[in-house]
């Protein structure tokens, strides 16, 4: 049996970007045969908002555990 992995997404942009992240994540998922098992999205470019994001998302993995975050850009999790 194939082992299911938790993959976490992270979103981050105007409404419209998040959209395009969302289903690019999702075929991209898709196409490596993972299923997207949690989401985190902040729009317009809230840095502090990032920082909570990550914050929880690092909480949840300790908590859960993850074997995947999934973003659409590397800066999406930088501090750009």
């Amino acid at each position: 049996t194939k082992c299911m992995k938790k993959v976490y997404c992270l979103y981050r942009g105007s409404n419209e970007e998040i959209e395009a992240q969302k289903l690019a994540c999702y075929i991209y998922a898709k196409l490596q045969g993972w299923t997207i098992t949690k989401e985190f999205s902040e729009e317009n470019n809230a840095s502090e908002g990032k920082k909570d994001s990550l914050r929880l998302i690092h909480d949840e993995a300790l908590k859960e555990g993850l074997d995947i975050l999934l973003v659409y850009d590397f800066e999406n999790i930088s501090g750009d």
